[in-house]
């Protein structure tokens, strides 16, 4: 009995890899793309936000010096 426990768990494995792997050859491509998307968003955001905080310091030194 515990050669057959272990042939079956040892093919059910193998099925669930390769159900797995299929699976990404599927959707990798989209969840790579979305995943970019979102760490891009992130970094553009952060440069917009320390750009614009850039040019209020400018503004404000400006106002200052005036």
């Amino acid at each position: 009995m515990h050669e057959s426990d272990s042939f079956i768990h040892e093919v059910s494995e193998e099925v669930r890899r390769d159900r797995f792997y299929a699976f990404l050859r599927r959707w990798g491509w989209l969840i790579g793309a979305v995943l970019v998307l979102i760490i891009g968003g992130a970094a553009v955001h952060e440069w917009r936000k320390a750009r614009m905080q850039a040019a209020a310091e400018a503004a404000g030194d400006a106002m200052r010096a005036a």
